[in-house]
C-alpha cells in the first residue's frame, strides 16, 4: 500500500476497533508502515484533493512591466498637458489607456493576444497594483 504524507489512513487495531489517522510527517509514515499489525489491517487510505482557494497571479510579465516602465520614464508621453503623470492604467480591447492627472490620456495599440493577458478589460489599474510605483 502506497502510503504518503497528509494521507487519512484507515485501520482495524488489535482489539478489533476501527480507527483514522492523518500521516502528518515522514516519521509517522514509517512508523504506520514497519507496524505489520496496523499495516496489514488497513483497509482505506485517503488522499486529500486540494484544489487552490486563492492564488496570487501576477498581472504583467517582466516584458510587459518594462515596456510600461519606460512609456512611464518619459512621463508626458503623448500628453499635451503641464502636468502629465499618469495616474492609473486601462486595457480597452486592442489598446492600453493612460490615464493623467488632468483627465487627459492616451492609447497605446498592442496585440490583445499576446500582450497583457492577465488585465481584465476596462477594469482600472494603479501604478502600485501593476509593480510600477517608485518607492
Amino acid at each position: 500500500m502506497d502510503i504518503q504524507v497528509g494521507d487519512l489512513v484507515t485501520y482495524k487495531n488489535s482489539m478489533g476497533n476501527i480507527r483514522q489517522v492523518v500521516i502528518k510527517d515522514e516519521e509517522q509514515k514509517i512508523k504506520y508502515i514497519n507496524n505489520v499489525d496496523t499495516y496489514k489491517n488497513i483497509l482505506k487510505i485517503e488522499r486529500p484533493k486540494y484544489e487552490v482557494v486563492e492564488e496570487k497571479k501576477e498581472l504583467l510579465t517582466e516584458e510587459e512591466r518594462e515596456f510600461l516602465r519606460q512609456i512611464l520614464k518619459f512621463g508626458n508621453y503623448g500628453s499635451n498637458t503641464e502636468n502629465g503623470i499618469i495616474k492609473y492604467i486601462i486595457k480597452d480591447g486592442y489598446y492600453i489607456e493612460l490615464h493623467y492627472e488632468d483627465w487627459a490620456y492616451n492609447t497605446i495599440y498592442i496585440d490583445k493576444n499576446l500582450y497583457f493577458r492577465n488585465l481584465e478589460r476596462n477594469k482600472t489599474y494603479t501604478l502600485k497594483e501593476l509593480g510600477l510605483e517608485e518607492n
